[in-house]
């Protein structure tokens, strides 16, 4: 059974994910959440509908009912969340195997991140922000700063109490970095 995680365009879906646990899961919870999840979906577990029963004392044959097509689209979704479940169970059992598979979905996780991540244009010391009071009410304060695009990036009183870093602009795709003095 492969040990590899979930593509980048699947990363939703991880072995933590199939069972159902936090990633930072202790092995009892993982046995637990296998051992739940196994009785729901285990070959010998599901009802296949293919059943055998006497049919009518008159000809004393039996009778075999035939699947329907969604019994059989049922039975295959079965196995395949059972074959599912038993890798999970068999990578995150295992230490080793479970750090490995760890370090792999971190570097796909940032991976995808650094994909999306909007660039940084500018580095901008905060004393560059032109502070603004608004209403003439002095908990309502901006501060903000020119855009190339004409527009401006604009930081609330609050996001400057919480030291956020990052701003973007609200018209175009520029993201700049607030650099605070220490």
């Amino acid at each position: 059974m492969s040990t590899n995680p979930p593509s980048s365009t699947n990363l939703a879906e991880t072995y933590y994910s199939i069972l159902g646990i936090p990633s930072d899961s202790t092995l009892a919870t993982i046995r637990n959440a296998y051992t739940t999840l196994i009785l729901t979906c285990h070959p010998d577990k599901v009802d296949n509908s293919i059943n055998t029963s006497s049919s009518s004392s008159i000809t004393n044959t039996k009778e075999v009912s035939i699947p329907s097509e969604n019994t059989t689209t049922n039975t295959a979704s079965s196995h395949d969340k059972f074959l599912k479940v038993q890798t999970a169970w068999e990578v995150l059992r295992d230490t080793e195997r479970r750090r490995q598979y760890d370090e792999e979905l971190l570097r796909l996780n940032i991976q995808l991140q650094q994909q999306y991540q909007i660039p940084i244009s500018d580095d901008i010391p905060f004393t560059d922000f032109t502070k603004k009071i608004i209403k003439n009410n002095e908990s309502s304060v901006q501060f903000s700063y020119p855009c190339r695009c004409g527009d401006l990036f604009i930081l609330t009183k609050e996001e400057k109490e919480q030291n956020i870093t990052l701003l973007d602009c609200n018209t175009c795709s520029l993201r700049i970095r607030i650099l605070y003095n220490e």
